[in-house]
């Protein structure tokens, strides 16, 4: 008997030769119905299959451990990260992945679905079969003879020749994406050039089915969300990331056989039956996809790599662990991106009319300007009303907005000339896997006369970067840190003292420019030492909220200013705050510079003066400075000066990335 006829869609590697289908969440088949099996097989095989894995303790498998998702845990023992019912056939299969194996080899021959839209496991596990079928080479005459509509057909709309991983740059106003985001995106045979943006993005996320922030951050961070894999148009992920986010995309190319190609396409079937508890810091949207490669191509060491918490872009660096495994990376830029390079190659007078056609889309372009100037001007003014307003324009949800861009359209379908915006060179420097590693720890020494003299500092950082690490592979004017700790040691006194620790610590400058006014924002938590009249040397929960405006110098803006309003409480049992309590709020001006000199000595200055109503103490203030050179791969060194109203001190301390 001919094996393709029975293996046509159980076995991967002949179902990589159909041309392959989507994902694990696809739409489009619910008109498709498995048929029943067209004969039966022998089920008495199934008892010499089992003896046979047995023998040789083939659920010992690294392939067959990463296909159920095992690990092991503290005490030692097996646990399956999936959670939904329908992954694990056995009834024990999320804690035994030898019972596991075991009824998967007998469900090959178990009784028809009573459901028309159940599948048959032997359907539903192509990466299973096809695994089983490798190591135990079935004989076709006492296998079951049936088709599995639904996966051929998700198979032949995939239509997968190649895989990438995409790294959507960070995205600090969602709190979801602050740490970047990674996705797999298929590449369908013979899609080049614009027809590649129907290749299918894959996308690990969460279903929230709440708008409250506070419960979406509870319940993110504590597994309380279902997380799956959607399967959707990878122009779709485009729109959403490049458009309407602005977020620049680097995408991935990895060097995996066709088999290892077709393994994937086949779990992520799987995968659709199932959910996993989704955890923001660690089973996130990276985690999932590189354990997916992993299923793919077990000679892969990916998770290895992988530490809490799980931040996408350590996931991106874990495929460079594995040589040979980049084949390419590719630079999608961000329509911020695009329109920032194209501004710079416009004329005075063209931007003079670009800034009219915005105040009004039917204001006269020069005389005399040439139809290929005229024609950038009006795609200029175009794009530059999608980057004002995505919501209006590429939502298409506020007239205005549309009426704008209809007009501007109109007049540029007027002439008869096609352009290409100027292509935005790859920014190498800011490739994000060139960029210091996430977690850092540092140790220093430092003076403060005023309060125990000289000390030892040890800091540590969970992720992620601040305004004055090194900034290649990172926004040039971004900050994002987990839980940054600082600890001191006094030898005069011998005493231990928490200097700060925040939960998160965030800033977000983004620069004004003439068509672009948007909004700088800086947001912790935590607690800090205050040194002034309301209380001298005492540790104070913090919560602190910014918002103002940045302005930037120089490629990239290198060189920043920004002014930002401050609003925070604070509280200490020995704090003398709002009328004699132990809180106390503040109002006032922060602002600060920061220069990168190079791309591995960046130096900052800020502070901030706050007025403190019916405290004892009608006002506080804090400047500081800081100085850090990285003076090799993932090794910096830096100075800190701190002034506060009781308070001087000064500090050095190096700094190690990993």
């Amino acid at each position: 008997m001919s094996r393709a006829p029975v293996l046509a869609s159980i076995v991967v590697a002949l179902a990589f030769l159909l041309p392959p289908r989507e994902s694990a969440a696809s739409e489009g088949d619910d008109a498709i119905v498995d048929p029943p099996a067209t004969a039966p097989g022998d089920p008495t095989y199934a008892d010499e299959l089992v003896a046979r894995v047995r023998a040789v303790h083939s659920w010992r498998s690294e392939q067959w451990i990463r296909l159920g998702h095992w690990y092991k845990g503290a005490s030692g023992d097996w646990r399956g990260q999936p959670d939904g019912r329908a992954f694990y056939l056995a009834p024990d299969g999320k804690t035994d992945p030898e019972a596991e194996l075991e009824a998967t080899i007998r469900a090959i021959y178990a009784p028809e679905p009573t459901q028309p839209r159940e599948q048959h496991p032997l359907c539903r596990f192509p990466a299973r079969m096809a695994w089983l079928d490798e190591i135990l080479h079935f004989d076709l005459a006492r296998m079951p003879v049936r088709k599995c509509a639904r996966y051929e057909y998700f198979v032949r709309r995939l239509r997968a020749e190649s895989v990438s991983m995409v790294f959507s740059s960070y995205y600090l106003s969602s709190p979801a994406s602050a740490f970047g985001h990674t996705f797999l995106r298929i590449h369908k045979v013979g899609n080049k050039g614009d027809s590649a943006l129907l290749d299918t993005g894959i996308d690990y996320s969460a279903v929230v089915d709440t708008p409250n922030a506070v419960l979406y951050a509870f319940r993110g961070l504590t597994g309380l969300f279902p997380g799956v894999f959607h399967a959707m148009p990878y122009f779709y992920k485009v729109r959403e990331y490049n458009d309407y986010e602005s977020r620049d995309l680097w995408e991935y190319d990895l060097n995996l056989s066709q088999r290892a190609v077709a393994m994937l396409v086949a779990h992520l079937w799987e995968l659709g039956s199932t959910y996993f508890d989704y955890f923001y810091l660690s089973e996130n949207c990276s985690y999932h996809s590189l354990a997916v490669l992993g299923v793919a191509e077990p000679t892969l060491h990916l998770m290895e790599y992988v530490k809490y918490p799980t931040v996408p872009i350590d996931t991106v660096r874990a495929l460079f662990k594995n040589p040979g495994l980049v084949r390419e990376i590719r630079f999608r830029p961000s329509l911020r991106t695009t329109v920032r390079h194209e501004l710079r190659t416009l004329s005075g007078t063209q931007i003079d009319a670009v800034s009219a056609l915005l105040d009004d889309p039917g204001a006269p372009l020069p005389a005399g300007m040439s139809d290929l100037d005229r024609a950038r001007v009006l795609d200029a003014a175009n794009e530059l009303v999608d980057l004002r307003d995505p919501s209006g324009a590429l939502l298409a949800n506020d007239p205005k907005v549309g009426a704008i861009k209809q007009r501007l359209l109109e007049r540029r379908a007027e002439i008869a000339l096609a352009t290409e915006p100027p292509a935005v060179p790859v920014p190498e420097d800011k490739m994000p896997h060139m960029g210091h590693a996430t977690a850092r720890v540092n140790l220093g020494t430092g003076y403060m006369p005023e309060d125990g003299g000289g000390f030892y500092e040890a800091g540590a950082r969970v992720a992620l970067h601040d305004l004055a690490d090194a900034p290649d592979g990172y926004p040039e004017t971004s900050q994002i840190e987990f839980l940054p700790t600082r600890l001191r040691f006094y030898p005069k006194p011998k005493s231990f003292d928490l200097e700060d620790f925040w939960l998160v610590r965030v800033i977000s400058l983004p620069t004004w420019a003439r068509f672009q006014h948007p909004m700088s924002f800086a947001v912790k938590a935590g607690a800090m030492r205050l040194r002034d009249g309301g209380c001298f040397d005492c540790a104070a929960g913090d919560i602190d909220a910014s918002a103002g405006v940045a302005f930037g110098v120089g490629r990239d803006d290198r060189f920043a200013l920004y002014l930002l309003g401050d609003v925070a409480l604070q509280y200490s049992p020995t704090l003398r705050g709002l009328a004699g309590s132990t809180f106390r709020a503040g109002v006032g001006p922060v602002g600060g510079v920061r220069w990168r000199l190079s791309h591995t000595l960046v130096w900052t200055a800020d502070g901030g003066l706050s007025y403190l109503p019916d405290a004892s103490t009608n006002t506080t203030w804090l400047a500081e400075t800081t100085a850090r050179w990285e003076f090799a791969p993932n090794f910096a060194a830096g100075f800190d000066l701190r002034r506060w109203p009781l308070a001087t001190e000064g500090s050095f301390s190096m700094y190690l990335y990993y």
